[in-house]
């Protein structure tokens, strides 16, 4: 799994970790920047409470990828295959929870659904950390994408997020490149 990208955003976080030094245009100076200083707070927080890691992808249409953290060191291992150029959101609040897979399961994506343009739902990968996820439009579409996924898989459920930056309960930062330096690219 060593790819090029991964190799690159490996990287850019032992940049973080070891300089923390970045330069920044002027264009991005209201984002946060994912260096040392956040990474240590994001790490700190998730001790206390889980988070759900959305990483929009640079430059890829729209395509992104999920994450659920339990632990730090989970927080470590996806803090170090993000993409550089990314922008990163940080959600600690429980705005994408977990459920239960039971009838209420249906009504609670149907309210969902009739509440929020977007939802999203995702089922815990192999690895225990990435979600696998789909934007259904029905109760219908997330009753198929649970029955492949199989009976025994941990489901999370809730309104797709908007890049939110409260500084506690979301966070969100652009991931610097390799070099430190931030670019903010279409996400």
């Amino acid at each position: 799994m060593d790819t090029p990208t991964v190799g690159r955003a490996r990287s850019a976080v032992r940049h973080l970790a070891g300089e923390g030094q970045f330069r920044q245009s002027a264009r991005v100076s209201s984002d946060r920047v994912l260096d040392a200083t956040l990474t240590t707070e994001l790490l700190a927080s998730v001790s206390a409470r889980p988070v759900i890691v959305l990483e929009r992808l640079p430059r890829a249409a729209g395509r992104t990828r999920w994450f659920r953290c339990e632990t730090p060191s989970e927080l470590r291992t996806v803090l170090d295959v993000l993409t550089p150029a990314s922008r990163v959101s940080f959600y600690f609040d429980g705005r994408i929870a977990e459920r239960r897979r039971d009838a209420q399961l249906t009504d609670t994506v149907a309210r969902l659904i009739a509440e929020h343009s977007e939802i999203v739902v995702g089922t815990l990968s192999a690895d225990g950390i990435e979600l696998e996820v789909d934007f259904p439009s029905s109760a219908r579409e997330v009753d198929e994408q649970l029955d492949l996924a199989g009976s025994r898989c941990r489901v999370f459920v809730g309104p797709f997020p908007a890049p939110d930056n409260d500084g506690s309960d979301a966070i969100t930062a652009l991931v610097p490149d390799p070099d430190g330096s931030v670019r903010r690219e279409p996400h």
